[in-house]
C-alpha cells in the first residue's frame, strides 16, 4: 500500500489544496496575471473550500492558533508565514506558524530533513572513526619504530654491556613481553649462552633471565668474552651498508 504521502494525489485535504495552490499560482505567473498579496495562501483557503480567510479557518490549519487569545500575533501574519510555507514547498515555516504545519503539508520536507540529519551523523562518526583510525596507525607506527630501535642496539651489545640495555628500555615504553622476544632471540646468538635452556627462558620473568645474564657476564673468562664480541655486527661494516 502506498503511504499517502507518497500518493500522486495526495488524500489529506490540506495537502491537496496546498499542491492544488502552487499549480493555480504558478499556472497563473506564466499568463501574466495579476497575483496581488498572498496569492499561495489565498489560493490555498479557496481550494479548502473557504470563500473568506478568517480566524476560524486560520484554526482549521494550525490547531495551536488560539482566536480568544488577546495576545496572538495578528491574522495577516499568519496569512503571510501560510503563504511563505507554501510558495516555498515547505522549505521555510516561519513563526506564527507551529512545525506541525509544514509537516502536514509537506511531509517529504520532513523527510529530507531526517535523512540529511542522518547522513551528517554518518559523516561525523566516519570522520571521527577516520581520525581514530589514524591515530592508532600512527601511534602503532612509533611504537614499531621504537622496537626497532631497541632491537638495532639490543644486536650491538654482548652479554657484558647488555646490563645498561635493559636498564635503560625497561624504563620505555615498550611491553614487557616484546622486549622478552628480543632478549630471547638475542641469546641464541651467544656460545657462552647455549646452557639456557628453552623452558627457562619462556617461563621465567625477564629480570630473572637477564638477572642469569649478568652473573654468567661477571663470571665468564677473557676469552669467553672475546668470543661473544666476536658475534656482534661490524658497526663500520653496517654503516657502509647503508651510506654505499
Amino acid at each position: 500500500m502506498i503511504p499517502h504521502s507518497h500518493a500522486l494525489v495526495p488524500l489529506h485535504p490540506h495537502r491537496r489544496a496546498a499542491m492544488q495552490a502552487i499549480g493555480y499560482v504558478e499556472s497563473r505567473s506564466e499568463t501574466a496575471h495579476r497575483l496581488g498579496r498572498y496569492p499561495y495562501a489565498r489560493a490555498f483557503f479557496r481550494f479548502m473550500g473557504c470563500t473568506t480567510i478568517g480566524l476560524d479557518e486560520i484554526r482549521r490549519i494550525d490547531g495551536c492558533f488560539d482566536p480568544s487569545h488577546r495576545g496572538r500575533p495578528s491574522k495577516a501574519r499568519y496569512i503571510a508565514a501560510i503563504d511563505i510555507l507554501i510558495s516555498t514547498r515547505g522549505a521555510s515555516c516561519l513563526s506564527p506558524l507551529s512545525s506541525g504545519v509544514g509537516h502536514s503539508l509537506f511531509p517529504e520536507v520532513e523527510r529530507k530533513e531526517r535523512q540529511r540529519g542522518e547522513q551528517r551523523a554518518t559523516l561525523k562518526a566516519n570522520r571521527r572513526s577516520n581520525v581514530e583510525a589514524k591515530a592508532e596507525e600512527q601511534k602503532r607506527r612509533r611504537y614499531e619504530s621504537l622496537r626497532g630501535q631497541a632491537e638495532i642496539e639490543l644486536a650491538f651489545c654482548s652479554p657484558s654491556t647488555v646490563r645498561a640495555w635493559y636498564d635503560t628500555w625497561t624504563r620505555r615504553e615498550l611491553y614487557l613481553h616484546d622486549l622478552s622476544e628480543l632478549v630471547y632471540a638475542w641469546i641464541t646468538r651467544f656460545p657462552s649462552l647455549k646452557h639456557f635452556d628453552r623452558y627457562f627462558l619462556r617461563y621465567e620473568p625477564l629480570w630473572v633471565v637477564m638477572l642469569e645474564v649478568n652473573r654468567h657476564a661477571d663470571d665468564q673468562s677473557e676469552f669467553e668474552a672475546y668470543l661473544d664480541r666476536l658475534m656482534l655486527p661490524n658497526r663500520l661494516s653496517d654503516l657502509e651498508n647503508k651510506h654505499p
